[in-house]
């Protein structure tokens, strides 16, 4: 499938996935938020979402004019306690 990640929302049932894996993707996103949300609603209860973007320190982040943003580690965990906590149960 191909999709436009920009996209809301993506073309998923809710709770679809146990594990979603995104590898150098979020960094080039407009709305990082929105995108976070959605695989939220498509990963299944307890599911794993995986996330690897560059260091933020790494002087080719900044050097990638493709990059919308640049990620530290505390983005991250607070995105995992926003999530966590307003995200009701699936069952």
């Amino acid at each position: 499938m191909v999709h436009d990640l920009e996209q809301f929302p993506y073309p998923f049932k809710d709770n679809m996935f146990s594990e979603i894996y995104s590898a150098h993707l979020l960094e080039h996103m407009s709305d990082l938020g929105k995108v976070m949300e959605e695989l939220t609603r498509i990963s299944k209860n307890w599911g794993k979402i995986k996330v690897i973007v560059p260091y933020f320190t790494n002087p080719w982040t900044r050097a990638d004019y493709t990059h919308k943003g640049h990620l530290r580690p505390d983005h991250l965990i607070i995105f995992i306690q926003i999530f966590s906590t307003i995200m009701e149960p699936k069952l």
